[in-house]
């Protein structure tokens, strides 16, 4: 197999992943998603394997990895990719020694492009959105969740929501509400929500504590007044990539709808699945319209947000998702941003996705040919 490699015109692409040693799932969970990138790539000349950190032999720059054929994963030795992708879908692992040397390797590493360098903070995210007057106005009032910060907030905003700082899907979201003197919170359960009540800040404060809150790393967020489609709150799940321009650019929009009395619309949290172009019509009442006043509002998001993070966080993305509220007069804010995207439960967005994605390798290997040329 490497000597196959090593006479093939067209580029090696290795996906860097966490998963077990076994041919018959070696990438982890989503699986199906790489068999359809490798089947993709494969159709433009692009051969892409899987590989986990430990299997890189750095001397001979050789690494053990794993491929499909069409009808089942098989392993194999290959040579260093041209590309790496970042795909190591756990932060502790990510975030280990090891691995972070790993990536830094293939950073610095003249013959190789790495992209989508590392999970996202949230607060790093937030703080890069804010701190720009063109897109202010596109994020919640956010801040760090401390004694202080968190009696302010509360004065403020009547609900807000205690997010960790690192995490995703709906992971440990907190709610909290207040009339009067009193307070109640919940965490986001699978099962729904169960309300605790407190008759003060101070107590409230106490609690939190005792449930291990303070112990970890939250944000405060402002807790928005999002539309509803019959009674239940909903959201957009958006993707924007680079394509084979190397310009970013929308790849697909879903909306998640929140399970009844649910304030996340997750769907490991009871949230489901629902058509962009017909939510929005209807809530809206655009039906002659359709969604044209918010694919502007998108469009923008992606114009500016994507471009603005690599800038000010000074990694290369290649493909985000964003959670994006939208509030009962219509305007979107961004709630959260993931550079470690899930697989899109919508066939039309994932294919849009992969064709976007291995265009996107071929738009790095022609720039790193011109750039060796030269």
């Amino acid at each position: 197999m490497l000597s196959k490699i090593r006479n093939r015109t067209g580029p090696v692409v290795g996906i860097i992943t966490t998963g077990k040693n076994k041919t018959n799932n070696p990438g982890g969970a989503p699986q199906h998603l790489y068999r359809e990138l490798i089947s993709q790539g494969r159709q433009k000349g692009i051969f892409i394997y899987n590989f986990h950190p430990h299997n890189i032999d750095w001397k001979r720059r050789l690494i053990k990895g794993y491929t499909h054929n069409g009808k089942r994963w098989e392993s194999g030795v290959y040579r260093f990719p041209d590309i790496v992708y970042n795909r190591i879908l756990y932060r502790n692992i990510e975030a280990s020694p090891a691995v972070k040397s790993i990536l830094k390797k293939f950073q610095q590493d003249e013959n190789i492009i790495l992209f989508n360098t590392r999970f996202l903070d949230k607060w790093e995210v937030h703080k890069a959105i804010n701190g720009n007057r063109d897109t202010a106005h596109l994020v919640p009032e956010t801040e760090l969740l401390t004694r202080e910060n968190l009696y302010l907030m509360l004065h403020r905003h009547p609900e807000v929501l205690l997010k960790p700082r690192n995490s995703s899907k709906g992971q440990g979201i907190i709610k909290i509400k207040q009339a009067g003197k009193q307070f109640s919170f919940s965490r986001a359960e699978w099962n729904g929500p169960k309300w605790i009540r407190s008759n003060s800040f101070i107590n409230l404060y106490r609690q939190l504590k005792f449930h291990n809150v303070l112990n970890q790393k939250y944000l405060i967020q402002e807790c928005i007044d999002l539309a509803r489609y019959n009674g239940r709150i909903f959201d957009l799940r958006s993707q924007f990539q680079k394509d084979g321009t190397g310009n970013w650019v929308l790849t697909g929009v879903g909306v998640r709808i929140a399970g009844k009395n649910r304030f996340v619309t997750h769907i490991p949290n009871g949230g489901s699945l629902a058509a962009y172009n017909e939510i929005i019509p209807s809530v809206y009442n655009t039906v002659s319209e359709g969604t044209r006043a918010f694919d502007k509002q998108l469009k923008n998001i992606g114009l500016f947000i994507p471009p603005l993070l690599e800038e000010k966080l000074q990694i290369n993305l290649a493909v985000l998702s964003m959670d994006i509220g939208i509030d009962r007069s219509g305007k979107m804010l961004i709630l959260e941003v993931n550079s470690k995207p899930a697989r899109f439960d919508e066939h039309h967005i994932r294919q849009r996705h992969l064709i976007n994605l291995v265009d996107y390798f071929l738009f790095l290997t022609e720039k790193k040919n011109k750039r060796n040329d030269n």
